[in-house]
């Protein structure tokens, strides 16, 4: 599976974890998660997903609902690695 994305992690549970590090939060502004771009190509050469791209504040819930075979699953191994 090839996979290109560009995605980038607040830093909030690592501050919070870490004493040394004052504020806890360093800015409540930027998304706590962001995704962008992600592309998964299978090495049959089937495109499962192209540019899919959003963010999330921080303390949001969500849930990604959709019907079998919709790319849910392709897109959690994707964002994890």
């Amino acid at each position: 599976m090839n996979v290109t994305a560009h995605l980038q992690r607040s830093e909030l549970k690592d501050d919070a974890a870490d004493p040394s590090r004052a504020g806890g939060v360093t800015s409540p502004e930027a998304p706590a998660i962001e995704v962008s771009g992600v592309t998964v190509t299978y090495p049959n050469g089937l495109t499962a997903m192209r540019d899919a791209t959003f963010s999330l504040p921080h303390g949001t819930i969500c849930g990604l609902v959709g019907v079998n075979g919709s790319g849910k699953s392709t897109l959690f191994r994707a964002i994890m690695g």
